[in-house]
């Protein structure tokens, strides 16, 4: 069972940042015949990285915030582990990195929905701006909430 003491932040080249690159690429990455580089990887020694784990303590849900502005957020690397998927992870996930970023006195957070995300994000209140375009190959949409 997964409560919310097991979201936390966790740091850069980290043993359990390397955990989440291990996720990030099983669930986005892999599916699409992608690998990370080096540069994409040392890109995001500045973001903010949030997990969820299990009752033993394994990551199975993360993302990142990359710092735009002093008001706004992006968030990016969205994912759950697929064991763990379609439980309500994934909100709680969004739902306290949302919290955090409020404590931090954040009021947007825009992100880049893949297709399949866009009724995810919609029931969290973000909405879309723009049209959609192609992202990593595939389709996306800008969303974005205010606090």
């Amino acid at each position: 069972m997964v409560v919310e003491e097991n979201f936390e932040e966790i740091l850069f080249a980290s043993p359990d940042y390397d955990e989440t690159l291990s996720l990030r690429f099983l669930v986005l990455r892999e599916p699409l015949g992608l690998e990370y580089t080096s540069s994409q990887i040392e890109e995001e020694w500045n973001q903010k990285c949030f997990v969820i784990r299990n009752e033993m303590q394994q990551i199975i849900a993360c993302l990142l915030f990359e710092i735009l502005s002093s008001d706004e957020l992006k968030m990016r690397q969205v994912v759950v582990h697929p064991k763990y998927q379609s439980q309500g992870i994934g909100s709680l996930l969004v739902k306290k990195s949302e919290s955090w970023a409020r404590k931090n006195n954040y009021k947007f957070i825009s992100l880049h929905a893949r297709n399949p995300a866009v009724p995810f994000y919609l029931k969290l209140n973000y909405k879309i701006q723009g049209g959609e375009f192609v992202e990593v190959g595939i389709p996306h949409f800008v969303m974005i909430r205010e606090l």
